[in-house]
């Protein structure tokens, strides 16, 4: 920080503050009842929520690790180190270890708010001090040593209404901005139903002198020409790993960070060598579909048709499930039928395992009913479907912008307010 107004002190946050690190609960504690403990999951949207928190016995609670109500915590380890909440809940709640709780020393000498948009706007900065590759992690006297602009108490009050005036602005654009989101994501899946019950190519068919009557057909309404068929009629499901390859050969490389979310999209900017992933990881070809089996993954859509991979094999997270078509042509059409949301639904009704660990069986997706027309109508699906979603992406893109846009102006208002510009600037 270069410069403050003379009138303000420019000290460390470790002068007006304590970051107090929380405690390493076992996790064979943990139970349905007692109090809540938060852990780093449990800070999002600078809120601290107790929804999904673990818990622990009220007799094993240590009371030197109670969060109260106005609070503010901060993740110091993983990939979301330094995102904050503020705790305002009545009850105390307990605080996990790498959950860190800044602590006023004197409240006469700083206001909390203050405090809480001033460690906001040091996001950035917490995010490129923190050290250890795969694992980043912060300490407490590195957060501590970080300049803190000190300004008297009542204009600190002053720019913290400033600054609630100013971003209420902007929050009000940021929401109409999500609820256009909101709605393309509706449209989408209404675009994906009507393609697969055959409604986006009737009046094709009509043109065609094709009946557009709709049947009964094993529990659903199709038109004349389809059938239902199970997908393990129609694919493999995880084919056997290719063998007989020279370890020197380069193949594709797909961590599942690397498939975006409902879109198909997958960077292949990764080779390795055939020899570095033929054990332990998950195969596949080109024109294979890919779908992601573990929770969140598979709710969040991270389902892809692979192709263009480096000598036509790839390689990738053992958490997808491949499904190679007999009929590769179908591919696009089958990526669609199963980007759809009631799908992943009925995939989610049938995860097995333990939470945070929870995946679809193998079992599920051969049994999954697919409706399918001829060839030729497939590919009209296909190109009525990516005609009207390429309009909702491009809105989609430009909606992305301006969210950065507001992400980019509120840290502008921030650093303005505490360089003394903002308050000045309004009075």
């Amino acid at each position: 920080m270069k410069s403050v107004p003379t009138h303000w002190k420019l000290c460390k946050l470790g002068d007006v503050i304590r970051l107090k690190n929380g405690y390493a609960f076992k996790s064979n504690d943990y139970t349905e009842d007692g109090i809540p403990l938060i852990r780093i999951s449990d800070i999002n949207d600078n809120k601290v929520t107790v929804d999904s928190a673990v818990r622990i016995p009220r007799e094993k609670a240590n009371a030197d690790f109670y969060i109260e109500s106005g609070d503010l915590l901060i993740a110091m380890s993983g990939a979301t180190t330094g995102k904050t909440g503020v705790y305002n809940g009545r009850a105390p709640i307990l605080q996990n270890q790498r959950v860190g709780n800044f602590k006023i020393i004197d409240e006469n000498i700083l206001d909390k708010r203050y405090r809480n948009y001033y460690v906001a706007s040091l996001r950035k900065d917490i995010e490129k001090a923190a050290y250890g590759g795969a694992q980043p992690n912060i300490s407490s006297k590195g957060i501590e040593s970080f300049d803190f602009p000190l300004a008297p108490i009542d204009e600190q009050k002053l720019i913290v209404s400033e600054i609630e005036k100013q971003f209420s602005r902007l929050d009000e654009a940021v929401a109409a901005l999500k609820r256009v989101r909101a709605g393309l994501k509706r449209y989408k899946a209404s675009v994906l139903k009507a393609a697969v019950e055959g409604k986006l190519t009737e009046e094709w068919r009509k043109r065609r002198g094709e009946k557009t009557s709709l049947l009964q057909k094993q529990g659903a309404e199709l038109p004349e020409g389809w059938v239902c068929a199970k997908l393990d009629e129609v694919a493999e499901i995880n084919p056997k790993s290719p063998k007989n390859i020279p370890d020197n050969v380069e193949v594709s490389f797909l961590p599942m960070k690397l498939v975006q979310e409902e879109t198909g999209v997958i960077d292949l900017s990764i080779t390795k060598k055939f020899g570095e992933v033929k054990r332990g990881y998950t195969s596949f070809i080109n024109n294979d579909i890919i779908f992601a089996k573990i929770t969140p993954c598979m709710e969040n859509g991270k389902i892809a048709i692979v192709e263009n991979l480096k000598n036509g094999l790839g390689f990738g997270s053992t958490e997808f499930h491949v499904i190679r078509l007999h009929e590769p042509k179908s591919n696009k059409y089958l990526f669609y039928f199963l980007l759809q949301r009631d799908i992943r639904k009925q995939a989610q009704r049938n995860m097995t395992g333990t939470a945070g660990q929870l995946r679809v069986p193998a079992k599920f997706m051969q049994e999954i009913s697919v409706s399918l027309p001829p060839i030729s109508e497939q590919l009209k699906i296909v190109e009525e479907i990516e005609s009207r979603l390429s309009v909702a992406e491009e809105v989609e893109e430009a909606i992305d912008i301006n969210l950065k846009r507001a992400e980019r102006l509120r840290q502008a208002i921030l650093k303005k307010a505490f360089s003394g510009r903002l308050v000045e600037a309004n009075n």
